[in-house]
């Protein structure tokens, strides 16, 4: 099977028999491709694709220089703050410490934490994660994220947890 610009051209039948894809995986026609590529171009979506700007933003966090990244991007009308980790001897300090290092760089790229859409947290242990929750209701208030959280370790067993975030910037 592949999958490409024009749907997907399998060896089997989408009608019924052996093979036959479920109909939420039919072949997708070329006619829609089409004419989403030319509304995409008729919105400025696809032509000026190639002159994004992207404006990226450091903390000037020790991992930033060691590993290659910076603490957000700004591109296209959104703010990517990648995963944080914050001081202190506990779960909830170290959760308030990344949200204060979060909050600075989403002030920097024009945004604030009403604008977050999503949130990811990674904690090594999930039972320590709902100590976190009065300060989350607190910070994201009436204007709640879509959220995941997510037990896995993390880059030092020090840390406690990590936040991500992806906010939309303001009109």
């Amino acid at each position: 099977m592949r999958i490409g610009r024009r749907g997907i051209s399998a060896p089997f039948s989408v009608e019924r028999g052996e093979g036959a894809l479920p109909p939420s995986l039919a072949v997708t026609p070329p006619e829609y491709f089409e004419q989403s590529e030319k509304a995409m171009c008729r919105h400025g979506n696809r032509e000026g694709a190639g002159k994004m700007r992207i404006r990226r933003i450091s903390s000037g966090g020790p991992f930033e220089a060691k590993i290659g990244y910076c603490r957000a991007v700004v591109a296209g009308g959104f703010v990517h703050v990648a995963g944080t980790v914050g001081q202190g001897e506990d779960v909830v300090a170290q959760c308030r410490s990344a949200l204060e290092v979060i909050g600075a760089a989403l002030k920097e790229a024009g945004a604030g934490f009403a604008d977050v859409v999503r949130v990811t947290y990674y904690l090594p242990d999930a039972a320590e994660f709902e100590p976190c929750w009065p300060i989350l209701a607190e910070t994201f208030g009436a204007n709640p994220p879509a959220a995941t959280m997510i037990e896995c370790g993390l880059i030092d067993p020090k840390y406690r947890i990590e936040i991500e975030v992806t906010a939309l910037l303001p009109q």
